[in-house]
């Protein structure tokens, strides 16, 4: 058994008002074992000595993009998958300096998957770096905040965007991110800032679609993140079934209403739907649907 103890000077354990400590944290097979005034000494383990420290739980980002240079996209979108992956590793593991032990990445601008190949590494122990959940590609509308075609002049047509403008195609998609490995399927409701003309008070999918999608990922077993801004777009996602808002910035008092009735919970910790549960929630929103401000 592989066995550490960490002598704390102070433990914050998340939940507290205030710091406990003097404690001793017991990790077996990186499992926290047992947290106590002392934990005793089980035969080989290593002792950490952090009585000078305050010690806390590693922190979850559920809103990253880590293949993604907002600055620069329309340049780094024509960069190999490699180059892609290389500079989330670098990403990964800044959040890690900074003390951040789970992500979840909402989705990279490829046509391959570079993040589920990071997550990948990262989870075999290839590489060092925080635990990942990804949603490898952004399923948008034609024009949607996911559609980045218009970087670019009209006759290249360049495989960078996860585009469905038809039923048949949402549930393709779909069933794409679930067959290489997708945790999470992101989309996106509304506009953004990545298309021309995109805005983000209007919604980008009829609800027909939105359906589709959402019931085709929860068949597959995958819960679903909508980027939506617009009112009438938290509200289409919240009645279809998504497990998380991200930004919701537009969100109105009905929405928050629908939010707080909403049957979307997050599951068990284990799951990587339950990484829900730690997104900064919209301060009027006291439970049910969770939003991220990504």
């Amino acid at each position: 058994m592989n066995a550490f103890v960490l002598v704390c000077g102070n433990v914050f354990d998340g939940i507290s008002d205030a710091l406990t400590g003097p404690a001793e944290i017991l990790v077996e097979d990186n499992r926290i074992a047992k947290i106590e005034r002392s934990v005793g000494r089980p035969p080989g383990a290593r002792v950490i000595d952090l009585s000078q420290r305050t010690v806390s739980p590693g922190f979850i980002d559920t809103h990253v993009h880590l293949t993604m240079d907002a600055a620069n996209l329309a340049l780094q979108t024509l960069e190999s998958s490699a180059a892609k992956a290389l500079k989330g590793l670098s990403l990964a593991r800044e959040y890690m300096n900074y003390g951040f032990t789970t992500l979840r990445d909402l989705g990279s601008v490829d046509p391959e998957w570079p993040t589920i190949d990071l997550r990948n590494a990262l989870n075999t122990g290839l590489l060092e770096g925080p635990r990942l959940f990804v949603a490898a590609h952004i399923v948008s509308a034609s024009a949607g905040h996911g559609d980045l075609r218009g970087f670019y002049a009209s006759r290249w047509t360049l495989p960078v965007s996860a585009i469905a403008d038809d039923l048949g195609s949402i549930r393709a998609l779909v069933r794409r991110e679930h067959t290489f490995g997708s945790d999470w399927v992101k989309t996106t409701n509304t506009g953004g800032y990545f298309s021309p003309g995109d805005d983000p008070a209007w919604v980008t999918w009829f609800d027909d679609e939105m359906e589709m999608l959402t019931s085709t990922a929860h068949q597959l077993g995958m819960p679903v993140a909508v980027h939506t801004g617009a009112a009438e777009g938290c509200k289409q996602a919240i009645r279809c079934g998504a497990r998380s808002l991200e930004h919701a910035y537009l969100i109105d008092a009905e929405g928050i209403e629908m939010a707080e009735r909403s049957l979307c919970r997050p599951d068990d910790a284990d799951d990587p739907g339950g990484l829900a549960s730690i997104a900064n929630r919209h301060p009027a929103v006291s439970g049910g649907m969770e939003i991220s401000s990504g």
